[in-house]
């Protein structure tokens, strides 16, 4: 709970940095002031024992990250940028989507010599690699197969469409419209037990369509298997 707090501090507070930022008066203290207000934010610090807030830090500090090197263009900061970035996918894999999208502002936002934006992407694409490549190494070595940080895609897939649909239809009857199944996946940052009554209508889903030998599948195959 006191990294979760921590983590979500830091937030906050850079929040406020990427907001103040941008040509509107008192965005910065806007945005820091309505994230710190969230009753979710609240949830997420004391009753999530996960690396969701964390992650969140990590997102807002590739960010302000971008932001600068976008500003300034340099080696350096394209090294800062490199190693938010490889800190953040370790943290949360799901920064890997942003990846892409922080290194081709660097890359077409800034003006002047292309040159000049080329050596930060290039730095911070080097670095990014650098961080990560062990754990994608441990992974080959584990697995037999690629798998960039960790398998996730096909859990979460599974639970977002399926499993919550389902559950919203028991909730709510046949024929649920989009306001019952967005309300059940609210639910889901109410409470603990409401996270755990969706992931265990998915583990139960699974199970009773799992193939033989589900109890020997390692991750990536479990997760491929929840994908299909």
């Amino acid at each position: 709970v006191l990294v979760n707090a921590v983590a979500m501090a830091g937030t906050v507070w850079l929040t406020w940095r990427i907001g103040r930022r941008l040509p509107v008066a008192g965005a910065g203290l806007a945005a820091a002031a309505l994230l710190a207000a969230q009753p979710a934010a609240h949830y997420l610090t004391t009753h999530w024992l996960g690396n969701t807030t964390v992650g969140m830090l990590a997102v807002a500090a590739l960010a302000l990250a971008t932001r600068r090197c976008v500003e300034a263009p340099s080696p350096r900061r394209g090294l800062v940028l490199g190693l938010v970035l490889g800190i953040g996918v370790l943290t949360h894999a799901a920064m890997l989507a942003l990846l892409p999208i922080a290194v081709g502002a660097v890359l077409v936002l800034p003006h002047g010599d292309w040159r000049r934006r080329l050596a930060p992407a290039i730095a911070s694409l080097a670095l990014v690699g650098a961080l990560a490549a062990p754990w994608i190494a441990r992974n080959y070595a584990v697995f037999g197969e690629l798998v960039p940080i960790r398998v996730s895609t096909g859990f979460n897939a599974y639970v977002g469409n399926p499993a919550l649909a389902s559950l919203a239809e028991a909730r709510h009857g046949p024929g649920v419209r989009l306001a019952g199944i967005a309300a059940t996946w609210a639910m889901v940052f109410e409470s603990p037990t409401n996270g755990k009554i969706l992931y265990d209508q998915a583990f139960d889903m699974v199970e009773a369509a799992a193939p033989g030998g589900w109890a020997g599948y390692d991750e990536p195959r479990r997760d491929s298997h929840y994908l299909g």
